[in-house]
């Protein structure tokens, strides 16, 4: 039996993500198949979008609900091309200071995550809604959204 030549070939056949993990199931192959998906649901709203604006100037009959879909469609866009970009490892980030940190003070830079982790937990923690289980009633007009002042509410828990 061969053996390789080193751990370094055996590794290299293995599927990892940007962060040098491994990822089980071949899932870079769905995270591939989802950011096609998403593409061809870009090219499909873009013809659609032109198609809208050719029947608005052209024969001042515009396609209903264009601009509906377009604004709902982004959401799911982006969550179908997110696993393909977490993978390939470019996503947006703005971390000029922690990766400075990292080099000279890493213990300072753990600490600056942490706390922008806390601050995130807050921030999502925060927007379930108060704790007592119900809103106030400077919430109760007609242009707020949520729950009036005497509906009950989950113990304030986001679901």
């Amino acid at each position: 039996m061969a053996q390789p030549a080193s751990n370094q070939a055996v590794a290299q056949d293995v599927p990892q993500d940007a962060y040098g993990q491994v990822l089980p199931w071949n899932f870079q192959r769905v995270g591939r198949v989802l950011n096609a998906l998403g593409t061809l649901w870009i090219i499909a709203l873009m013809l659609l979008i032109n198609t809208d604006v050719l029947g608005r100037n052209l024969f001042n009959a515009p396609v209903r609900g264009v601009t509906e879909l377009v604004a709902l469609s982004i959401v799911g866009i982006v969550f179908l091309q997110l696993a393909d970009t977490l993978h390939s490892g470019r996503f947006t980030r703005a971390d000029v200071l922690l990766d400075r940190l990292k080099r000279r003070r890493p213990a300072l830079a753990a600490r600056l995550q942490a706390l922008y982790h806390l601050v995130g937990a807050a921030l999502m923690v925060s927007s379930c809604g108060p704790p007592g289980g119900r809103w106030s009633r400077r919430s109760r007009s007609a242009n707020t959204w949520g729950p009036s002042a005497t509906s009950p509410r989950r113990s304030g828990r986001c679901a």
